[in-house]
């Protein structure tokens, strides 16, 4: 999906995230854990940009 994505939108900027869901003990709850982001500066940036 990611590479259609960047073949549509072939002048944006893309971000990766690598995240899994980490169950406790009891299984009906769980915790987001990220085990690594890349992605480019957001400094002065705002939807819509181009």
């Amino acid at each position: 999906m990611h590479p259609g994505m960047l073949n549509y939108f072939d002048r944006a900027d893309s971000a990766f995230i690598s995240a899994y869901r980490k169950h406790q003990k009891e299984r009906t709850r769980f915790d987001i854990e990220v085990e690594y982001l890349s992605s480019p500066s957001l400094h002065d940036r705002c939807a819509g940009d181009t």
